[in-house]
């Protein structure tokens, strides 16, 4: 599906555009938190930076993640998502793994190249 997007982005027409971005209600984000231009090519900006930044106490929300299918499974199967408050509770030493937890406290353990990967 993904591959087939990708295809669509490159030969779609003005008219099938507008009607699939009224149809999705306008996003201005794609399903991994990339930036959608405008009609007219313009974007929204924001500023991220890479969940290894943050210090043990941050609270966060994953705005975008890196966009390779590998890792899209990875967060799938540790069910991280988009959108969703957290807090950093632990950070081990040396590249270890990244503890964080929801509001529900529910915990996740995600490794270094993992949150190198996703930005807040």
């Amino acid at each position: 599906m993904h591959e087939e997007a990708e295809l669509l982005e490159h030969v779609s027409s003005d008219r099938l555009i507008d009607s699939l971005d009224a149809y999705l209600g306008f996003p201005k984000y794609d399903p991994h938190g990339g930036v959608i231009p405008d009609k007219d090519g313009r974007i929204e900006l924001y500023e991220s930076k890479a969940l290894i930044e943050l210090e043990v106490g941050s609270r966060f929300v994953i705005r975008e993640v890196d966009d390779d299918q590998e890792f899209l499974a990875y967060l799938l199967n540790k069910d991280v998502k988009l959108s969703v408050p957290y807090l950093l509770t632990n950070v081990e030493p040396y590249e270890g793994p990244y503890t964080f937890e929801a509001q529900n406290h529910q915990s996740y353990q995600i490794s270094f190249k993992a949150a190198s990967k996703i930005y807040v």
